[in-house]
């Protein structure tokens, strides 16, 4: 084969493979041996043809390498866009085994009212975690202690000035403070509705027997601010749309309540008669967001209530239920089988109601909150 007929077959398009074969360096050593006179065609010039010929064919396979490498490091890349490394899916994670014992401690409030109308209210808190995969842990004490940020805030109910005048206040840690002596707020009684999170829902009744709701953030409740501003909920109140901004849809209410219903904590109004049990008000029908109830609505399926059960809450984890009856609390490990759970069982005195229940679901915030209430509580009996 001469250089003509070498060009010509260069010229039809890429060479197949990437460099020289030994048959084309061959033929190409085979062109460059002959003598000038014997190919075709050849000519005198100063630089010898065969040396010409091989500079551009050396060039021109160079070139056709390069450029086949190139475009095969280009595909590769591609390639690895469009199909990236196969990653887990939602199924194969859910298939991953779930640890059924118990992990989350729960402080539960209630409230005790008494038998008159008028008659002061009382609270306690009780403490439930677990201890070695049981719920064994069981602590309990006056006042509702809530859960904020890295402590607890004790919720009390303070006489002031009269018997019927009662305010609550809320102490960080549970650390009591110099009581004030200013009786500006006589007359006056409140209850709690409902603490969680970083909000308390408070119903206040005033001695001519009217009664006004608030939303309130714990921290409002300084007894050093209460006991001399009788105003003090009213100009520190979250109004409902001020509240929930966007997601109160329009929807507002100067006056609301948080309250239990249909096992679950939702925004309640008064109603046209005003009347005084706030069960009885008109429901809100939006969703109570996070920063007020941190604990969703009970999803039921698979949990097995009691058939005297008026109330369930679970923890975000769904390991720890807490059943209420008309005369009991039972704190169970749901997961476990029937034969393996060993619920907590907590008596609920006549007239007590819950008011709070508070998860911690992270093994070191179920440590802390231990370590505080053997502090603070002296073992329950239950």
């Amino acid at each position: 084969m001469d250089d003509k007929e070498l060009f010509e077959q260069l010229a039809r398009g890429p060479l197949n493979r990437n460099g020289f074969d030994e048959s084309m360096k061959r033929r190409i050593n085979d062109s460059l041996d002959r003598p000038a006179g014997a190919r075709r065609g050849a000519r005198f010039w100063p630089l010898r043809w065969p040396a010409l010929g091989f500079s551009l064919l050396l060039a021109l396979v160079i070139g056709a390498g390069v450029w086949g490498l190139n475009a095969g490091i280009g595909q590769r890349d591609n390639l690895s866009e469009s199909t990236p490394e196969p990653v887990e899916t939602s199924a194969a994670s859910s298939a991953q085994p779930v640890d059924p014992t118990p992990h989350s401690a729960v402080a539960i409030g209630l409230r005790q009212d008494g038998n008159a109308p008028d008659s002061p209210s009382t609270y306690r808190t009780i403490v439930v975690a677990p201890e070695n995969g049981k719920l064994t842990y069981v602590r309990s004490g006056e006042g509702i202690w809530m859960p904020y940020k890295t402590t607890f805030w004790k919720i009390e109910s303070r006489t002031v000035s009269a018997p019927s005048s009662q305010l609550l206040v809320a102490l960080k840690s549970g650390i009591s403070d110099a009581k004030a002596a200013n009786t500006s707020v006589a007359g006056r009684s409140e209850k709690l509705l409902y603490a969680g999170s970083r909000f308390v829902s408070i119903m206040q009744t005033s001695a001519d027997g009217t009664s006004r709701a608030f939303v309130n953030q714990v921290t409002d409740l300084d007894p050093k601010v209460r006991e001399t501003d009788p105003e003090t909920l009213a100009n520190t109140e979250y109004s409902f749309a001020a509240a929930l901004g966007d997601a109160a849809n329009g929807q507002d209410a100067e006056e609301w309540a948080i309250a239990r219903e249909e096992k679950k904590w939702v925004a309640k109004k008064p109603a046209g008669d005003r009347a005084a049990a706030v069960s009885d008000w008109t429901t809100i029908s939006v969703e109570l967001n996070s920063d007020f109830a941190k604990d969703l609505p009970l999803a039921v399926s698979g949990l097995q209530l009691d058939r005297n059960a008026a109330d369930a809450y679970i923890s975000k984890d769904g390991d720890t239920a807490v059943i209420v009856s008309n005369n009991r609390i039972q704190v169970v490990p749901y997961r476990l089988s029937l034969a393996e759970q060993q619920p907590a069982e907590l008596t609920l005195r006549p007239n007590e109601s819950v008011v709070m229940v508070q998860w911690a679901t992270q093994a070191k915030y179920v440590d802390n909150w231990k370590q505080m209430f053997d502090k603070w509580f002296a073992a329950s009996a239950r």
